[in-house]
């Protein structure tokens, strides 16, 4: 897989309430290593989300940083950029990705806040020698939608907006990566 001199890093990248959380247990069973400190099960997910606590945390800081959250409808490249040149908010994130990975030369994360801030993961990721391999599982956007105003009350039309948000900005950003 890639370079053998790089590190490879599987990042799953799909909206909320697309089957990332089963996804990404799959690839893990296939013995691609995850996060130690996973985010636990809820009455909507009960066999857990299968993503690092500390990168949920950490995306969830930046959006806020910018008055988002991942119900943001726009595009967040501008503030990516931003974010990506900020030698100390990069240095924190690639000091995030190696205490989760412990030392694996392959590793899997996903949080689907990563869909819309993939341009700052990409350039960090890149900038620090990962052979990036993007998985992006789609679910019917009916279904997510339906799925999002049952567990968050979003409206159907706004869920439908918040799935082609995340699903074009993943195919977008990722576009001439590994996928």
């Amino acid at each position: 897989m890639g370079n053998n001199s790089k590190r490879n890093i599987f990042t799953v990248l799909g909206m909320h309430r697309s089957g990332t959380s089963a996804f990404t247990r799959f690839i893990n069973l296939l013995g691609i290593p995850l996060s130690d400190d996973l985010l636990g099960e809820s009455p909507h997910n009960l066999t857990g989300h299968w993503e690092s606590k500390a990168i949920y945390s950490f995306n969830n800081k930046l959006l806020s940083s910018v008055g988002c959250d991942w119900t943001t409808l726009k595009s967040l490249e501008s503030e990516c950029k931003s974010f990506g040149s900020d030698k100390q908010l990069v240095k924190q994130a690639i000091d995030l990705i190696e205490r989760e990975r412990k030392g694996n030369k392959s590793f899997a994360i996903k949080d689907p806040r990563m869909c819309i801030l993939f341009p700052f993961w990409k350039g960090v990721l890149e900038k620090n020698n990962f052979n990036i391999f993007v998985l992006v599982p789609l679910r019917n956007p009916s279904e997510v939608a339906m799925s999002l105003k049952s567990r968050n009350n979003i409206s159907y039309y706004e869920g439908l907006h918040l799935w082609m948000r995340h699903v074009l900005d993943s195919e977008y950003y990722s576009r001439e990566m590994n996928r």
